[in-house]
């Protein structure tokens, strides 16, 4: 786009999404840009969601839609940008088996896993826990807390 844009809400991208200004963004306090990654088997990798002539940055902050993908977003310069990292899957849950099994899929989709169980995490919504603790059970064997 061209001109003048000021974000007070929220700006959502889908992966692969990017929003190129000719002219000044602002992204005031308060707002948030998010990844729309849930339903999707995410690429780790850094993402570019906006470039524009001025970048006036008031204190935006990021996030994501999906449980199992977290962002980490910058701004270098005028390009805003964030890295699809893995959601820390072993805290979400206070039951020892649902921690067990999200340590071993955040290390199994850190190595490039892309099956049905990352597809059926890739699924859940942010803040999904019930979810989570239902898939945990689905998928895998109990783990004793001995």
């Amino acid at each position: 786009g061209s001109g003048a844009l000021v974000s007070h809400g929220n700006l959502a991208f889908t992966p692969g999404a990017q929003l190129i200004q000719t002219g000044t963004v602002t992204l005031e306090n308060g707002s948030t840009i998010t990844a729309n990654l849930q339903g999707t088997v995410a690429p780790l990798t850094q993402q570019q969601y906006l470039s524009a002539t001025t970048l006036v940055n008031n204190g935006v902050s990021f996030e994501s839609n999906s449980l199992l993908y977290d962002i980490e977003g910058n701004i270098a310069g005028n390009i805003v940008q964030a890295d699809t990292v893995v959601a820390d899957l072993a805290n979400l849950s206070n039951d020892y088996n649902a921690s067990q099994f999200g340590a071993a899929m955040k290390s199994y989709v850190e190595n490039g896993a892309t099956d049905s169980p990352v597809v059926a995490l890739a699924n859940l919504a942010a803040g999904d826990i019930n979810g989570f603790e239902q898939v945990s059970n689905i998928l895998s064997p109990a783990v004793s807390a001995l």
